[in-house]
């Protein structure tokens, strides 16, 4: 009885993996764009909050490079866009991996300890949805998840990185 269950459960996979893959293949014009504020999953701040600094209510993040520097950075709100402003003197290399905090509670937002994932909250402001984005914290992975938090699944994702979501399957801890 249970390896009927496995098997059917991977074949389920199967068919989502699938699915994703088509979908990540479409133009980003077909998918929906979503109208989103993000939060701390720690101390709810809201982390695209329009204001003199950043002007365009980009995500806001404090993060560490590996040399040891830290900087606060702003990542483009739309889902799938990857630009990224930050202080010139501030360094990275592809491939490099962030350690990614809060910059008001200085939480460290990673998936789980020593994940390559990180996450942070969303709402719609239209529909008042809740949902989690989770993202790669390596420099030049394209890669973005949107989860139901209530019916813990994979609802959209973003990025040509973003071909494989079985990893949260692995290591997401709900």
């Amino acid at each position: 009885m249970a390896k009927k269950i496995l098997k059917n459960n991977k074949k389920y996979i199967a068919s989502i993996l699938v699915k994703l893959k088509k979908y990540n293949a479409m133009s980003m014009e077909t998918k929906k764009k979503r109208d989103l504020d993000y939060y701390c999953p720690h101390c709810k701040t809201k982390l695209n909050q329009a204001e003199v600094s950043n002007p365009k209510g980009y995500i806001h993040f404090w993060v560490k490079n590996y040399q040891g520097q830290w900087s606060t950075i702003f990542v483009n709100p739309e889902l799938g866009n990857y630009e990224v402003i930050k202080d010139s003197n501030f360094q990275w290399k592809k491939g490099e991996v962030l350690e990614i905090l809060c910059p008001y509670c200085k939480q460290d937002l990673s998936l789980s300890q020593g994940s390559l994932r990180a996450k942070i909250l969303a709402k719609d402001r239209e529909t008042q949805e809740e949902m989690m984005i989770i993202f790669s914290k390596i420099i030049g992975e394209h890669l973005t998840y949107i989860m139901d938090m209530q019916e813990r699944r994979v609802i959209d994702s973003y990025g040509e990185h973003a071909n494989d979501p079985k990893e949260l399957w692995d290591t997401f801890i709900w």
